[in-house]
């Protein structure tokens, strides 16, 4: 009996939103609004830095790391006039067979293998010299000695000089 009423409330609602010209649309975009109220004060969080790319503009995603990731080369969110070497990504414990970076940007634009360091704490993997100006991704697996991999990814923008 619940799960009738249940059900009979949400078509209830959806008819109700269809004739007002409500959408979930707007109840989402209300949701997904970063701003708190507290105590009658309300904050909102500084926007995402984004870049225009053409007609549509390019959000930062969050960044996503391993637990031992120490650094790395390019930062996320940094926006560079010129096309990196190489992207280098630094660790607190010794790294094995299995880490992998990839370069992407509509494709991977990583050149060669993913190389482990002689320190065996770090990996990098070299640039292609014809990486496309905009919003580029850097997704990456790094796998330890104890046989645990975990997935990172992180983003920076290129804009050369025109």
């Amino acid at each position: 009996m619940k799960r009738f009423f249940n059900t009979l409330l949400v078509v209830f609602y959806f008819t109700i939103s269809l004739v007002a010209g409500f959408s979930f649309g707007a109840l989402l975009r209300d949701y997904q609004d970063e701003s708190k109220t507290v105590y009658g004060v309300t904050t909102k969080t500084a926007a995402t830095p984004a870049i225009a790319e053409g007609n549509q503009e390019t959000t930062l995603s969050k960044e996503k790391h391993s637990p031992a990731m120490v650094s790395i080369s390019p930062e996320h969110g940094e926006t560079l006039s010129y096309i990196p070497d190489k992207i280098e990504i630094y660790f607190d414990r010794v790294i094995s067979f299995g880490s992998e970076i990839y370069i992407k940007n509509k494709r991977d634009y990583g050149s060669e293998e993913t190389v482990i360091g002689p320190d065996e704490k770090s990996m990098s993997r070299d640039v292609f010299n014809y990486l496309p100006d905009g919003l580029i991704t850097i997704d990456y697996t790094v796998c330890f000695k104890d046989r645990s991999c975990h997935q990172g990814s992180y983003q920076f923008f290129l804009r050369r000089a025109e």
